[in-house]
């Protein structure tokens, strides 16, 4: 795992932590101005209003550095995206090392769906 990939994992686990009491109290705020399910009773209508209005841009900036990384991760491990040149141990540039681990993946996971296929074909 390289530096970029570590810091976004704990990127998106730190802002995933940090997302859960912003979102809630979102929601609060948003159910108290309407003093629906109760949430009434936690503040006034104006100042519910005032406070949900206050979290639009913290709320927005934790959701850009959570799902900006998570793309970025999810790529990778999808495969759409291979790492950097320089990752690459031979030096000289190339990315064969990365092309050859996926198409070696790549292979296995054929191999594995054509033996599961095999295996329902012999119980039908």
């Amino acid at each position: 795992m390289n530096t970029l990939t570590f810091v976004c994992l704990k990127l998106v686990r730190w802002t995933g932590w940090l997302l859960l009491p912003v979102v809630l109290a979102f929601l609060a705020t948003g159910y108290a101005m309407s003093g629906r399910y109760g949430f009434g009773v936690l503040a006034d209508e104006q100042t519910a209003l005032t406070l949900h209005k206050l979290m639009h841009l913290p709320l927005g900036l934790l959701v850009l550095a959570h799902v900006t990384p998570s793309v970025y991760l999810a790529l990778l491990r999808w495969g759409w995206i291979q790492r950097g040149a320089a990752l690459d141990s031979s030096g000289d540039g190339s990315r064969s090392g990365v092309v050859e681990t996926s198409r070696h993946t790549d292979e296995k996971r054929l191999a594995a769906n054509v033996r599961s296929a095999d295996t329902l074909k012999k119980k039908v």
